[in-house]
């Protein structure tokens, strides 16, 4: 049988079993405490949330988040182009209404929320998944007394965001909107 595409994919094994041959965990992965490195895959124990930054224009200051990137690998054999967003949203908190340049998958985990979607603002609850195509407006609320866990799933590690509402720190809130502004989450400098 000739060889596929799939071969390679394939090549490192123990036992017999493809993907399993551990490397040292010489990688940084941020927002995670024990990462565990296979080859051909990153295992991340437990993602390690913090708080979000000062922001005039999506404060959050009980909020919390943590992103999880596959670490880069010499050999390439690595997620390049998925980042996970786990995020805490707190009680009478707000994602402000907001499109991207990419694809995005949100998931709810657990708790109560408000979603914008479809231009109006509907109920989900832990389970809900909501496919965002580039460019389409979505934002969350939480008005239900208590926290909110979801995770979001970006197609691509350059993400453009432009907000169209806000959520004002105290003191901003006749600020403007900002422009629209690309964050690389391989790049810790452009990180939130």
């Amino acid at each position: 049988m000739p060889p596929t595409i799939f071969d390679s994919a394939f090549a490192a094994d123990v036992d017999g079993y493809p993907g399993v041959t551990e490397l040292p965990e010489s990688a940084i992965c941020p927002g995670s405490r024990s990462v565990t490195m296979l080859v051909g895959m990153t295992v991340i124990q437990k993602p390690e949330y913090r708080r979000f930054p000062a922001d005039p224009h999506n404060h959050k200051p009980n909020s919390r988040y943590s992103l999880v990137l596959d670490p880069v690998r010499p050999d390439g054999r690595y997620v390049k182009d998925l980042v996970v967003n786990f995020e805490h949203l707190a009680s009478d908190e707000v994602i402000p209404v907001h499109a991207h340049t990419n694809e995005e998958v949100l998931i709810i985990d657990e708790g109560e929320a408000e979603a914008f979607y479809d231009g109006e603002w509907r109920p989900v609850r832990p389970g809900s998944v909501i496919l965002v195509p580039p460019g389409v407006a979505h934002g969350f609320r939480n008005r239900s007394g208590s926290g909110v866990r979801l995770h979001a799933v970006f197609a691509g590690h350059v993400v453009g965001t432009r907000l169209l509402e806000r959520s004002p720190a105290p003191g901003t809130e006749d600020d403007p909107l900002p422009p629209p502004y690309i964050i690389d989450f391989r790049n810790p400098d452009g990180l939130p």
